[in-house]
């Protein structure tokens, strides 16, 4: 088996990481610019051909993940098409769907060439190859947004990610990104903000008192700027309407702390805490 993995950060580098564990004889041929990531994933054993550009050695690969930021993927894939014999399973790991199924997918669809959108729900706020996690995929879901696919091509696209641990789950693309708008991009956008407001007070000074509390909250405003603004920008539609939902319910809060309706505020919180407390991710 031969999977080529087009951008070798920490999703890329996990998937070709973790492929490793699972059969040491799968061939990884990594692609990326940055050659401090292909340099540690080859020194480390889960990269057998370093490359900084997409060339022929991607050409008869059983599976071709592209794990670039998202604005990489429209070259990534008029690159891809050039090279590839046809044969292979092209898919991304991207978090928003419904802009690959209109801007890549049809690139790939006009070259004859299988692509499956996926998005694999694993990750921390590192990048890297040598922050590769092992076990990264296992127990994870995995969304494909097949759309038009064939169902031998989302069979193949199942047991590719079942390889790697991940739980399989399909939906339509647009379902998905007004779902992860909700679990994740508005997250990251507010955690964002919280620790932009709190460094804007009093030059930061409350930072030197911030405990687990803050940390844990705010942990992912550590993930690259340049990859969310991406995704935010992709995005954009179903970011806009939950930031603006969000924002009408900080509004409920805000009026029954002017008005001292401490009752009220409780319910809220009491409803809201039991809600969380059954919760199992």
């Amino acid at each position: 088996m031969k999977v080529s993995i087009i951008g070798f950060g920490l999703i890329g580098g996990s998937i070709a990481l973790n492929l490793k564990l699972v059969n040491p004889s799968i061939e990884i041929v990594g692609v990326d610019r940055d050659e401090s990531n292909l340099d540690y994933a080859a020194t480390h054993g889960f990269c057998d051909v370093p490359r900084g550009t997409i060339g022929e050695e991607v050409a008869g690969s059983n599976v071709v993940v592209i794990a670039t930021h998202l604005d990489a993927f429209v070259p990534v894939a008029e690159s891809l098409v050039r090279v590839l014999s046809g044969g292979e399973l092209v898919m991304d790991v991207g978090s928003v769907k419904g802009w690959v199924v209109n801007n890549v997918k049809p690139i790939f669809d006009e070259a004859g060439i299988s692509f499956v959108p996926a998005h694999p729900i694993a990750g921390t706020e590192k990048s890297g190859a040598m922050n590769a996690v092992k076990g990264l995929f296992d127990g994870a879901r995995c969304i494909l947004t097949p759309s038009s696919n064939l169902p031998e091509e989302v069979k193949r696209a199942r047991l590719f990610w079942e390889l790697l641990g991940s739980r399989v789950e399909i939906l339509d693309p647009y379902e998905h990104d007004s779902i992860f708008s909700q679990v994740s991009h508005l997250p990251h956008l507010i955690a964002y903000a919280l620790v932009d407001y709190v460094l804007a007070r009093d030059e930061g000074a409350a930072l030197n008192y911030a405990g687990g509390g803050f940390r844990d909250f705010t942990r992912i405003a550590a993930s690259s700027p340049a990859m969310w603004v991406e995704i935010f920008k992709k995005n954009r539609e179903f970011v806009l309407r939950d930031l603006e939902s969000f924002i009408s319910v900080l509004q409920r809060y805000l009026e029954d702390l002017k008005r001292r309706d401490w009752e009220a505020l409780e319910n809220i919180l009491d409803r809201v805490s039991k809600e969380r407390a059954q919760m199992r991710f």
